[in-house]
């Protein structure tokens, strides 16, 4: 049965809201800059469709940016117009503020990049879209807010000195349930200062999540933890290009998983900012190794990962692991990523992972273009198959696409559409669309 809820629709006509989807291009207000510090506000609205319910989304949000600094806090609600089957309580989309997690949405981002004189910090919280860690022996495009119905607002930060440097990742700064970081050190550079000697690199990492209720086989110690160390050393360094070869050793419940691959970076021209990035990587992975753990679908990976073959319950992705009627076998298999920019205007991206059977198979595929400062388009395509098939191109992914326009003056126009998923009472999940078109008026000139 289908619900109409009253509410003044002229809201419409006031604001309009950008989605801030995993893969939504930004639209950027209006500022006003004072003492070195531009400060900008601007408020949204539209309509956005999701799971055959329809409501209207308003934003307002308000942020400042400095040399070093940037900060934007934000009230973002959902007011339901339209409900249809299964019947939902309240006006305000209930499933955006239940968890004390959802509340960090409130601050969007706070980001701070300082540059030393040998060296930089970066701090980023908010949602986490696209973070690597390393050679992406663990982190590997890893994006915490998969879940349409739970946000989490991250930390992903790293600092860097003399070639020596960590990097530290929270999944959620309310309620955190995973941990990754790593450490690198170029131990040459503590005796000389020769040039050269910052290119041999040892690092170590550590990753931990202290896990989901067992579903499967109802084991009591639910965390996961997986540890390794790396050497890198640039093999070629010049002004275009640059080439590191690498090799890593890593250990995850038992088992343990070898990495060996290149990493290139070429530059088309001195004086544009134009370029390729090109990394290939061969791996062994042990029974209970699995490689690039933390990538664009662990959120759903660790509570949904394959189907007892006897008994028919999903595994959770420790059950997996511990589940002797799983036919998992070590495995050997490849990664390519493929990185190219042209100036601002035009990003390019695609990733592919691929094992054996029984082990995540998928493909990773991101665009921007960016023709004029007034106008964008972003996509998004995140496509997993456990049986390593061509699932991998299902419509159970993870998709997005954006478009951005300024108008004229403070007046600008969107539309954007996402897939994800969502988790159900009975313990398993399903991807469902959500859909958004507005317009948008910016309050600071």
């Amino acid at each position: 049965m289908t619900r109409i809820l009253l509410l003044p629709l002229f809201i419409t006509a006031v604001f309009s809201f950008s989605g801030k989807a995993l893969w939504a291009v930004s639209s950027v207000p209006l500022s006003a800059e004072v003492s070195g510090v531009k400060l900008n506000a601007a408020s949204d609205t539209g309509l956005t469709y999701i799971d055959d319910d329809l409501f209207v989304p308003v934003i307002v949000e308000m942020g400042l940016i400095s040399k070093s600094v940037e900060l934007s806090i934000q009230a973002p609600f959902r007011f339901r117009i339209m409900d249809n089957a299964p019947e939902d309580t309240g006006v305000l989309r209930q499933q955006d503020w239940d968890d004390h997690s959802d509340w960090a949405r409130i601050l969007r981002t706070l980001r701070i990049n300082k540059k030393l004189s040998d060296g930089n910090i970066v701090f980023h919280a908010g949602e986490l879209n696209g973070v690597h860690q390393g050679f992406d022996e663990v982190v590997s495009e890893y994006f915490n807010s998969a879940d349409m119905d739970h946000y989490h607002g991250g930390v992903d930060a790293s600092m860097s000195f003399r070639g020596n440097g960590l990097a530290v990742l929270l999944d959620d700064v309310v309620s955190p349930s995973i941990f990754a970081g790593r450490i690198f050190l170029a131990p040459v550079a503590w005796f000389t200062s020769h040039r050269m000697a910052r290119r041999f690199q040892v690092g170590a990492h550590l990753f931990a999540d202290k896990g989901v209720k067992s579903r499967t086989l109802r084991i009591q110690d639910t965390s996961l933890v997986a540890a390794g160390i790396n050497l890198s050393f640039v093999a070629v360094e010049t002004a275009l290009a640059s080439l590191t070869p690498y090799i890593s050793f890593g250990a995850m419940d038992g088992d343990a998983g070898f990495h060996g691959g290149i990493v290139t970076d070429t530059a088309f021209s001195r004086k544009r900012n134009q370029g390729l990035r090109f990394q290939s990587e061969f791996r062994y992975a042990g029974e209970d190794y699995y490689p690039g753990v933390l990538n664009p679908f662990y959120n759903y990976n660790r509570r949904f990962f394959t189907r007892d073959p006897v008994t028919g319950e999903l595994n959770t992705f420790k059950d997996h692991l511990a589940n002797t009627n799983m036919n998992v076998k070590p495995a050997a298999g490849i990664m390519v990523d493929v990185e190219m920019h042209i100036n601002h205007i035009l990003q390019l991206g695609i990733r592919y992972d691929y094992q054996s059977k029984n082990r995540p198979h998928w493909l990773l595929f991101r665009f921007e273009f960016t023709p004029t400062e007034n106008l964008s388009f972003s996509g998004f395509y995140g496509g997993q198959d456990i049986q390593g098939g061509l699932d991998i191109f299902s419509l159970d992914a993870l998709l997005g696409l954006a478009y951005h326009q300024r108008v004229t003056g403070p007046l600008r126009l969107y539309s954007e559409f996402c897939r994800r998923f969502r988790r159900t009472a009975d313990n398993s999940a399903f991807f469902a669309n959500e859909s958004t078109l507005g317009v948008g008026l910016v309050l600071v000139r």
